[in-house]
């Protein structure tokens, strides 16, 4: 079956909104860090054409990344569809290649990379509280990690608020997905719009029946499929003459906003085939596909109707048509919904008027009232809009008569109560317009401005009133004690109390440093020694805060650490989690050596050596001599990857080896042929990978293991998330060191492989050391120390 792309044989009406959808999708990728924008025309009618269109396609996938952008560019805009990615994590898991964060930080770079793709291609974005937990080799993995019960409520709950015709996976429902989390996802999938139809199943929400869900299958997993009868092949390589672009060119333009994992693409403007395999249900996918068709449902009629209006300048029934419509989506989603968003942005273009609630400061103190300014303000005098009331959390006022917006504008002054987490009052603003009442649902933002930006704008954020920070990440103690260093900020100046503790694994306290002082306003750094008595081991390191009442200490929640996180394509984001950090105590031989460290993609080796004791020479292009200053170099991960020039440094690398250097590489990612690196012995790495990261190692008896520390199975306790990755698939002249067994019984002789060339040696380890290290595991730093001084 092949569904033909029509949109190059469109009316002119359909032609002029299509040609429009770039000029928003384009436009308003980087609204996150730029001045206001209301709705121009071109993207007014964009919009309105998917309300009208009446499609709705869920798009369901596992991680950022996997969806595909120029299918969802597709059928947002060719086929006007609303399309929504739900991504079952927000791929904390991963790893990043423009910054340091890396686990719930990453997630949020990861979160708002997929909210601007969608920017981008024209969809809307879901997830749900899945934990990305990195690599899984298999679906019975995933559901011993995730709950599988509450996933499924969630995934059920979003079809029928979605209410999508088609549910499209990214991957099958079984090993060919080549990742458990995959799998898993196209799994519930199935088990989902089935669900969503049973009455009987969560008596909470109204069932919906999905009419299929299909597989976005390619020919990489089957190459017959341009010659499968049951397969629905769509071109969509879309055309459009009077934009002069394609779809797949919008989708590749969303895909490269994935920049954390180096998704960058160039624009491929030739042609593009996608294809899917039925997985369930009795729909017609090809006779959806069409473009077309579309439903009659009532609200898709009134939407038309709407965009009809507008065109032909009938501007006064445009906005009765889409008052009505708002008022029939306030019935069926709420007011915060995207799709009420979406609509009320609409309106606020045929209406011509501005509004907005905001604070010019953020973030903002927890559990006070903050003072926002709600503006309404008319941009066009043809139109006569009214306010007739406007009501908060705390406020009901209404107008009687109702006041005239005007050019000069409206404004009013409301505090906004500030929970813990957010803003906890949207403001509703009752508008008239002729004989139609419109509702608006304002959510407040932070308007801030810049020098260098100008105006833009951020999510509200909430700070407590008392917040923490420890000055490391991970403090490593040689059974000398170690100096925590930390700070606690205060909005306020007045005395504090409390007590920085050292937890273990089994939730004991090991050591606690109690204090009262009087903090100024702002920050306060302090220093807590640990006592040599400490034993050796992992800790988790927490400051709790005590309040004094006649005489007695009650205990209150930790205090929490602010995380902001801020790039261009995503703006600024703000999370406040509990205050923590890990003190490592372990047995660390006094020898030292020079290191010569090139930077990979993340991880944090040379700053753990430097608070170590080690002199870290940052190797760059630029800096050749280095090479000639240290005993050994390190190799950050995916530098071979990331760094052009290193893959074109094969002489150098061995003239430092010949000498009697110690060249070492961490984790490179290779392709499904492997990647050969340009090492003086023939080195190619694979994807073999250990993702359980309790599985038992056995270990040679070779001296890696064993100077200048000896490495015991205990070293191998406190590892997260996985073994290793990307061992080598090929290394003449290497030997291994040690074996991993994964539960399959499958044995790993091939994470660490350390060869001798010349005076010096060559080392390759996928072992997990980046995610390790930051995770303070003792025996992932001793093996780091026996393998940079391997030879010396």
């Amino acid at each position: 079956m092949s569904v033909r792309n029509w949109t190059t044989k469109i009316t002119s009406k359909r032609c002029i909104v299509q040609a429009l959808v770039l000029v928003f999708t384009m436009a308003s990728v980087n609204q996150v860090v730029a001045q206001y924008k209301t709705l121009d025309k071109s993207e007014t009618l964009a919009e309105m054409q998917r309300f009208a269109s009446g499609k709705r396609v869920l798009y369901m996938a596992a991680h950022p990344d996997d969806e595909n952008t120029r299918l969802i560019a597709w059928l947002s805009n060719a086929l006007d569809a609303e399309t929504t990615y739900l991504s079952l994590t927000r791929g904390s898991g991963g790893q990043n290649l423009i910054g340091d964060e890396l686990g719930a930080d990453l997630g949020v770079i990861r979160e708002h990379e997929l909210r601007a793709a969608r920017s981008v291609d024209g969809g809307n974005q879901r997830f749900t509280d899945a934990l990305d937990f990195g690599y899984s080799k298999s679906v019975d993995e995933v559901w011993t990690k995730w709950d599988h019960d509450d996933l499924q409520l969630q995934a059920v709950r979003t079809i029928r608020e979605l209410k999508p015709d088609f549910i499209i996976t990214r991957f099958p429902p079984d090993e060919r997905a080549g990742h458990g989390h995959h799998t898993a996802s196209a799994e519930l999938a199935i088990e989902c719009a089935e669900l969503a139809a049973d009455e009987t199943y969560d008596t909470e929400t109204t069932a919906w029946s999905v009419q299929g869900v299909w597989w976005n299958t390619s020919v990489w997993w089957d190459p017959t499929l341009k010659d499968d009868p049951e397969a629905v092949q769509l071109d969509m390589s879309g055309f459009d003459p009077l934009l002069g672009e394609t779809y797949g060119a919008i989708g590749d333009a969303a895909r490269s906003m994935h920049k954390c994992q180096g998704f960058g693409v160039p624009i491929n403007r030739g042609p593009r085939e996608e294809y899917f395999k039925k997985l369930w249900g009795g729909g017609d996918l090809a006779g959806y596909l069409d473009t077309e068709t579309s439903t009659m449902e009532d609200d898709a009629v009134l939407a038309s109707d709407a965009a009809f209006a507008l065109e032909i300048g009938d501007r006064s029934q445009a906005i009765s048509k889409w008052a009505a419509l708002g008022a029939s989506l306030l019935e069926k989603s709420a007011p915060t919904s995207d799709k009420y968003q979406r609509w009320q942005q609409v309106m606020l273009h045929l209406l011509g008027v501005y509004a907005e609630v905001f604070t010019s400061e953020n973030p903002l103190m927890e559990n006070t009232a903050h003072p926002a300014l709600l503006k309404v303000q008319s941009m066009n005098p043809e139109v006569k809009v009214s306010i007739a009331a406007v009501m908060t959390a705390g406020k009901n006022m209404g107008l009687n008569p109702a006041q005239e917006v005007t050019g000069e504008g409206f404004e009013l002054e409301i505090d906004l109560m500030l929970g813990r987490e957010q803003a906890t009052n949207v403001v509703k603003v009752r508008l008239e317009s002729d004989e139609s009442i419109i509702m608006l649902h304002l959510l407040p933002v932070a308007k801030l401005v810049d020098r260098a930006i100008g105006e833009y704008r951020e999510a509200i954020a909430i700070e407590p009133a008392v917040h923490a920070k420890f000055d490391q990440r991970v403090y490593w103690s040689t059974g000398k004690g170690a100096a925590v260093g930390y700070s606690i900020h205060a909005n306020n100046a007045g005395k504090q109390q409390w007590t920085v503790l050292a937890e273990n694994s089994q939730g004991s306290n090991v050591w606690m440093d109690s204090r009262e002082e009087a903090l100024s306003q702002g920050w306060n750094h302090f220093t807590a020694e640990v006592p040599k008595s400490v034993e050796k081991g992992k800790f988790t390191l927490h400051i709790a805060p005590h309040s004094m009442m006649e005489g007695m200490s009650f205990a209150l929640p930790m205090m929490k650490e602010e995380h902001k996180i801020s790039y261009p394509h995503i703006g600024t984001h703000y999370r406040y989690m509990e205050a923590t950090s890990t003190l490592a105590v372990l047995d660390l031989n006094k020898k030292r050596i020079k290191v010569g460290y090139i930077e990979g993609a993340g991880d944090i080796m040379d700053e753990t050596l430097e608070n170590l004791g080690y002199e870290v020479l940052r190797i760059t292009e630029d800096t050749p001599d280095l090479w000639n200053e240290v005993d050994a170099v390190l190799v950050g991960i995916r530098a071979f990857n990331t760094e052009k020039w290193l893959m074109n440094s094969g002489d150098r690398i061995k003239t430092f080896v010949e000498g009697g250097g110690n060249f070492v590489v961490t984790y490179t990612t290779a392709g499904r042929s492997g990647i050969q690196l340009p090492t003086p012995l023939p080195l190619t790495i694979g994807r073999d990978r250990v993702t359980e990261e309790d599985a038992p190692i056995s270990m040679s008896t070779h001296s890696i293991l064993s100077s200048p520390n000896e490495i015991t199975s205990k070293d191998f306790d406190y590892w997260v998330q996985e073994r290793g990755l990307y061992f080598p698939k090929s290394y003449e002249g290497f030997a291994e060191v040690l074996t991993i067994t994964e539960s399959t019984g499958t044995n790993y002789s091939n994470s660490t492989v350390v060869g001798h060339y010349g005076k010096g040696s060559v080392i390759y380890t996928g072992l997990s050391l980046f995610r390790e290290l930051p995770a303070g595991v003792p025996g992932a730093m001793k093996l780091l120390q026996n393998i940079l001084h391997y030879d010396h």
